[in-house]
């Protein structure tokens, strides 16, 4: 069984950073010690399912059940933001021999190829991107990655040693730099004297801790913990490129099903929209386009791209609307909501890679970034034009039958959780959305709020008091009790508006406070009340979003 030594750096807040310095650049943070320490066998194997994928081989012996024991632990600043000094360890101490540097420099060289690999093929616009004002883009941590490396060597050689392509090295452009950066640290670092990699040196060059000790070990551990430690801060701002790419085709979808809700069958399927396509004949349209594209996600999918054709817009909409004209509400419905969720599933097998890579097609190279955007944006194209039509037929938006209803209220409700999921885990219970209130407390209300309209329902369609109830939040629920709620309150209701007939959507409400609404109306603020959440959530976030995203659906 092997047993890893551990240091181990404490901050004065509690945070903690746990190193395993048998294996270069392999970490585990936590808010506690305990919480670091309880990561390290999961950071060791994936450390070693890391060195794995990059062709080392280990010894069996290596996999097996693993033991750590801390073997020092240091106080003081612990250096998870820029600028923080960082501890020496007693192995730091240790003079540095040649081939030593070969072997911080193997890891830090793995890392750099998966910093390359996840962001090859990247437009400029996904490098620039940030979810919001005070994250940082891809562009700025790779450029930071190369300048922190930069200022490591700059601990342990002189400053007019330093290499003088460094010196206006801004100006390069970012992969350019990465490769001048690399080599030229590189050649500083085989050049070091003994008395180099033996030392103990307070540098106080560009630093805001002239007293902090560094050696040649120090700096090299540090080189490709920072690196793994960024790959992995790469990685996180592609997930939430991708998390506010699905949340932007949530809100577009709600936006579209909602300009359908308060229209009976008649307007829907009779009064022409745009020349003689009615509402109905809209939503086959749109599925079909989701079914092309996730065919082509398919094809790429399986090595395909030479079959991804060309394709006449015109002709393809004329042909699938002679298809499907005869299509009822129901099975357009249907075809929308089962059209995208193959998308989706076909979207999310993609890899950060390959979604933002252009196709090589002999007629012009497209992503599938752009392919998923462009589902977003014909979603909303039509949604304006539905909009349009409605004020000049002049309809009011009174009433509309279950099977447009029931879509809508989940695509509401996936809009909110889309945007919810942007709110790191650890914050969501104090997220401020308002000056007054936070998220916890406005998922409770909307909860609350549910709840009593489902029980008005089960009135109205002669529930027995027998019948199990859900159960209320309690005042002072935690997060778990108020999510675990917020989707069970939820999901009753969903069913309870799938048994509802139209007549009975008709009916008043009387046991609610606005007893001349019927119950239609108050099912469709339900989800009118969560594509509000979702507008206010993304303004309190400073995510970057359309301003209509911003504000308040208009009522049906």
């Amino acid at each position: 069984m092997p047993v890893h030594d551990v240091y181990v750096e404490v901050g004065a807040d509690g945070e903690c950073m746990a190193h395993v310095l048998d294996l270069p650049g392999c970490i585990s943070r936590g808010q506690s010690q305990q919480a670091a320490l309880d990561g390290v066998p999961a950071a060791i194997i994936r450390y070693q399912g890391w060195l794995e994928r990059h062709g080392e081989r280990l010894d069996a012996t290596e996999t097996e059940s693993i033991t750590v024991r801390v073997v020092e632990t240091i106080e003081g600043p612990v250096p998870f933001r820029h600028g923080d000094r960082a501890a020496l360890f007693q192995p730091d101490q240790i003079p540095v021999q040649p081939e030593d540097i070969e072997r911080y420099l193997r890891p830090s060289g793995y890392a750099r190829a998966d910093l390359l690999c996840a962001t090859r093929g990247a437009p400029p616009a996904i490098l620039r991107w940030k979810l919001d004002a005070g994250a940082m883009s891809i562009q700025e941590i790779l450029r930071h990655v190369g300048n922190t490396e930069q200022w490591y060597v700059s601990r342990l050689v002189s400053r007019d040693s330093l290499p003088p392509e460094w010196e206006h090295d801004h100006a390069l452009p970012l992969h350019t730099f990465l490769r001048m950066e690399r080599r030229t640290a590189h050649h500083c670092l085989h050049q070091m004297s003994d008395r180099a990699r033996a030392e103990v040196v307070f540098p106080t060059a560009w630093t805001t801790h002239p007293d902090e000790p560094w050696t040649a070990r120090k700096a090299l551990r540090r080189m490709v913990e920072h690196e793994l430690e960024h790959t992995e801060h790469v990685h996180e701002v592609l997930r939430s490129w991708r998390a506010q790419l699905r949340a932007r085709l949530a809100a577009e979808r709600a936006g579209l099903l909602h300009a359908l809700t308060g229209l009976d069958r008649t307007a829907l399927s009779s009064r022409p929209v745009i020349e003689d396509w009615t509402a109905v004949d809209l939503l086959p349209h749109v599925a079909s386009w989701d079914e092309f594209f996730t065919a082509r996600i398919e094809m790429h999918l399986a090595g395909r791209q030479d079959a991804i054709e060309q394709v006449d817009l015109d002709q393809r909409n004329a042909r699938t609307h002679a298809e499907r004209r005869d299509w009822t509400l129901e099975r357009s419905i249907e075809a929308c909501v089962q059209a995208r969720k193959r998308f989706l599933d076909a979207l999310a097998r993609v890899d950060d890679a390959q979604l933002h890579a252009a196709n090589a097609v002999p007629w012009g190279g497209q992503s599938i970034r752009a392919w998923a955007e462009w589902r977003g944006c014909h979603d909303r194209e039509h949604a304006r034009e539905l909009l349009t039509w409605r004020r000049r037929e002049r309809l009011d938006g009174r009433i509309g039958p279950t099977v447009v209803l029931a879509p809508y209220l989940r695509a509401a409700r996936k809009e909110l959780l889309t945007v919810v999921a942007l709110v790191p885990a650890h914050r969501r219970p104090t997220q401020a959305v308002t000056q007054s209130s936070t998220l916890q407390i406005l998922l409770g209300r909307l909860s609350e709020q549910e709840r009593e309209l489902l029980a008005a329902l089960r009135a109205e369609q002669a529930a027995t008091q027998s019948e199990q109830r859900d159960a209320g939040t309690a005042p002072h629920a935690s997060w778990q009790e108020t999510w675990s709620t917020f989707h069970t309150v939820h999901h009753t209701l969903l069913r309870a508006v799938v048994n509802t007939t139209d007549a009975q959507l008709t009916s008043g409400c009387g046991q609610l406070d606005q007893p001349s609404h019927t119950i239609y109306k108050h099912m469709l603020e339900v989800g009118e009340r969560d594509q509000r959440l979702a507008a206010e959530l993304r303004s309190a976030l400073g995510l970057r979003a359309p301003r209509r995203l911003l504000a308040s659906p208009e009522p049906a």
